[in-house]
């Protein structure tokens, strides 16, 4: 990617749903990788602070590693009005 950036103009897009920014304020939730369940108890505000602190860290990750790579970050969401885009 590096290589790529030092010619081209590049960007990376991330497509991320609110759930995965924040737990729901309340509940027990099943959440799936297609292969593995896990739930969440969202009750716990404790759980929630995780929840959203383990989003910002891999985000913060991912910003860092394509900093490297000079490429830049697009956020954009699954509620996001894609003819505003």
């Amino acid at each position: 990617m590096f290589q790529l950036s030092k010619q081209n103009q590049l960007a990376a897009f991330l497509i991320s749903d609110p759930l995965e920014k924040e737990a729901p304020s309340s509940g027990r939730y099943a959440m799936s990788d297609g292969e593995a369940v896990a739930w969440v108890n969202s009750e716990n505000s404790k759980t929630r602070q995780l929840y959203a602190s383990t989003y910002e860290d891999q985000l913060k990750s991912l910003k860092h590693e394509l900093q490297l790579c000079r490429l830049s970050l697009k956020m954009l969401s699954t509620v996001d009005n894609v003819s505003q885009i």
